[in-house]
């Protein structure tokens, strides 16, 4: 579920216990987050004589490359968190010792929003990286150099990348890719009419927004680049199938201003809507509401998915921001002094937005797969292919319970989420009510084509 609504939210727009070598996930199944290596390599490091094993690896260092939408002329520095949480996770696991007994080093591609200059990224990450850790391109077309990447010996072994997002369901079914939460879509990607797995956890919500467990409201689609529906517009029909119907599925551009809302909230007026739930970053949200201030649109449930979790929602949008729910899919960052890996993540990263805690969870990610890989075959193990091995044999991750699990290698969507609501001075926690969980729903299927099922 994550990736469903946390690309929508993000396309828009154009984690202390650090010492537990799994972060909440195991090799193997659900573990008791112990290891037999430390973040250094502890005892692995022992009495080893460090070896280039791979590109990007040195007796001292490993690289890896973070690319992501930093400089895009529309969109200056929009992913500019992403890049924070990769650099000072390599800060926080260097001052720990190190990964798989090296110093860690970031390479930065600024992949400007653009499908060329992405390509471009990872042709300098298949040059120089390990793997790409914390991708954040938005415009990925081609994934070519990322499943044909030769290794150090000449084998074209793939490049290892742990995205924070992959829009695109090429990049998102590439073998050599590993999320921290799928799209729900299918594997591999098809055209016209598919079955998209699902979850619950937004309609379980509106059942206890609206205290019934049916209701109609104006469901909203990012449009920045179309292909945004093919991911959001099935979210959006599988909570229609579980009783929440739709007033309108529209959307707009990232361009959108007040004016272009002025249907949308007459046609909203003219239903008795009772609930908008939408996939746009904040600017583009504030605008709906300022035309239904304009119209004299109330009595709606504003609900804004990941992007308006952010303190520059509360800082522009000042009263009108004030009571929107706000549904992301992990602990808050005021939660810290409830979860460890929380307060790992608010001291280390400045930046606390979508972008920067998706490039943390793929960092992390990366990290629970090398010391496995460490751990059970010795610093001097670290290749591409046994990375790429260890990816795929990570279960159930939740980042030390700061996200639902996840199984990466199987792709399919996260399934919980944390619902807050902004008030004048930040986010507090709305539902579920207790510190440090979160609500996970039940999953089940969808087929449509989002295509033609999306007419707005």
């Amino acid at each position: 579920m994550r990736k469903v609504v946390f690309l929508a939210a993000v396309m828009s727009l154009a984690a202390g216990a650090c010492g537990s070598a799994h972060h909440g996930a195991t090799a193997t199944g659900v573990g008791n987050n112990t290891s037999t290596t430390a973040s250094s390599g502890g005892s692995a490091c022992k009495g080893v004589t460090l070896q280039s094993s791979d590109v990007g690896v040195t007796p001292s260092t490993i690289t890896v490359e973070v690319m992501a939408d930093t400089g895009a002329a529309a969109i200056p520095g929009m992913a500019d968190g992403s890049v924070q949480a990769v650099q000072n996770w390599a800060k926080l696991v260097n001052s720990q010792g190190g990964l798989a007994c090296r110093q860690v080093q970031v390479n930065v591609f600024d992949s400007k929003l653009d499908p060329t200059a992405s390509s471009q990224g990872y042709l300098q990450g298949c040059q120089n990286a390990l793997g790409m850790v914390g991708t954040f391109a938005l415009a990925v077309s081609d994934v070519s150099t990322l499943d044909n990447c030769k290794d150090k010996n000449g084998n074209p072994t793939g490049l290892p990348e742990v995205p924070a997002v992959a829009l695109n369901p090429v990049q998102a079914c590439n073998k050599t890719d590993f999320l921290v939460g799928g799209s729900g879509a299918p594997c591999p990607p098809g055209t016209g009419s598919q079955t998209f797995t699902e979850s619950s956890s937004y309609a379980d919500y509106l059942k206890v927004l609206l205290g019934k467990s049916s209701g109609h409201g104006e469901y909203y689609v990012a449009l920045t680049p179309p292909v945004i529906k093919e991911t959001a517009v099935p979210t959006y029909l599988y909570m229609q199938q579980l009783g929440f119907k739709a007033d309108g599925l529209v959307g707009l551009p990232a361009t959108a201003t007040q004016a272009n809302f002025t249907p949308i909230i007459s046609q909203m007026k003219q239903a008795g809507s009772q609930f908008y739930i939408s996939d746009a970053v904040y600017p583009t949200f504030l605008e709906a509401k300022a035309e239904a201030a304009a119209q004299g649109l109330s009595n709606v449930q504003w609900i804004c998915q990941a992007t308006c979790y952010d303190p520059a929602f509360i800082t522009s949008g000042g009263a009108a921001a004030v009571g929107t729910k706000v549904a992301i899919t992990y602990l808050p960052y005021t939660e810290a002094n409830v979860n460890p890996e929380v307060k790992a993540f608010v001291n280390n990263v400045q930046i606390h937005n979508t972008f920067s805690i998706g490039s943390w969870f793929g960092a992390r990610l990366f990290q629970t797969a090398v010391e496995n890989l460490v751990a059970k075959n010795g610093p001097n193990a670290l290749t591409r292919a046994n990375v790429l091995a260890a990816l795929a044999q990570v279960k159930d991750f939740t980042d030390n319970g700061m996200i639902g699990p996840v199984t990466p290698a199987n792709r399919t969507a996260e399934s919980c989420i944390v619902v807050v609501q902004a008030t004048a001075t930040g986010f507090s926690r709305v539902w579920p009510t207790q510190p440090g969980t979160l609500h996970c729903g039940t999953s089940g299927t969808i087929t449509a084509n989002p295509d033609t099922a999306f007419k707005g």
